[in-house]
């Protein structure tokens, strides 16, 4: 059997933890948290899909602060208004667009196609918005979980329809 080295992450949500740490060992006491997980912190690509109809999506791709990590288009369709707006890819520009397909109007990220995927790192309201289209390639601004949605507004999700399939490759080590 051979043994390798990993590098793992540890998530805390919610509640209290208390920590100590030696030369040789780290201990945790999280009984009053509510959940943790533990994540590989690795280069890896991960396929996930994302709904149009859906507001903020946890991909469940861990990001490591200060490391590189890109978001490729690879397949699916959708539309901000079902049987109206014809579909687009990822990057939001379907054929004939209509005037208002950037409309100021509530969307996450205002200026943005409102057809578009857009991003965040964490589930935080004051993370700031990423314009990931059909072809991303940035640096994490915190160590938390990678987010994704169409940019319309939420009261008009129900109309929207489709989705699109990303792949995200990381860096994490």
């Amino acid at each position: 059997m051979e043994t390798g080295k990993a590098s793992l992450g540890i998530l805390f949500d919610g509640g209290r933890t208390f920590e100590s740490i030696s030369a040789n060992v780290v201990s945790i006491d999280a009984t009053q948290t509510k959940q943790i997980w533990i994540v590989p912190l690795q280069h890896a690509t991960n396929t996930v899909t994302i709904k149009a109809n859906a507001g903020w999506q946890n991909t469940g791709i861990f990001l490591v602060r200060g490391k590189e990590f890109k978001v490729k288009y690879v397949t699916g369709r959708w539309t901000i208004a079902n049987g109206t707006v014809a579909t687009s890819d990822a990057a939001g520009q379907p054929p004939n667009p209509p005037k208002n397909l950037i409309c100021n109007c509530g969307e996450p990220l205002p200026g943005y196609s409102t057809q578009a995927m857009i991003g965040r790192i964490g589930a935080g309201q004051g993370n700031a918005p990423l314009e990931v289209g059909d072809d991303f390639a940035g640096v994490s601004y915190g160590n938390d979980f990678l987010y994704l949605r169409m940019n319309t507004a939420d009261q008009l999700l129900p109309y929207s329809a489709g989705s699109v399939t990303i792949s995200v490759e990381t860096f994490n080590v």
